[in-house]
């Protein structure tokens, strides 16, 4: 959901102390696996807004990320999603990707359940327009 491959073990780090933090005080109106995930949604909400400080990567970990770590499908898959707005990739990601019903995904990101389906059907309407722009050769950066 946007969160750099050196950066993962830290932001899953704040996620595990917000939890830990606050599982005490979970109500259960909605399922723990929402819960969890409404957690993650705003610890990568933070970790996006703050992404713009660009670090500094020793080359060690440059040759490191460089290296093909993922399939050739999860690269495209990525790619694709970094063309659609935050709003829109994090719900098909929790949608198609993660499992989630689109009722819960609704729920953690805070959004109406009509709302939740608009952003979908626009969002694989996009995709559907990027894919059939490769095929055909085009571009649209």
């Amino acid at each position: 959901m946007g969160v750099r491959e050196p950066d993962i073990s830290d932001v899953l780090q704040d996620v595990f102390l917000i939890v830990h933090r606050k599982l005490d005080g979970f109500e259960g109106r909605s399922s723990l696996r929402t819960w969890l995930y409404g957690i993650s949604y705003r610890v990568v909400a933070d970790y996006r807004k703050r992404a713009y400080r660009h670090r500094e990567i020793p080359g060690d970990l440059q040759k490191e990320r460089s290296a093909p770590q993922t399939s050739e499908a999860r690269v495209v898959l990525a790619d694709l999603l970094m063309h659609l707005s935050d709003e829109r990739r994090d719900l098909v990601v929790m949608y198609e990707v993660e499992g989630l019903s689109m009722r819960e995904a609704a729920d953690v990101l805070k959004i109406p359940l009509q709302t939740a389906y608009s952003r979908h059907k626009a969002a694989i309407s996009t995709l559907r327009g990027l894919v059939q722009d490769t095929r055909e050769g085009r571009s649209r950066d």
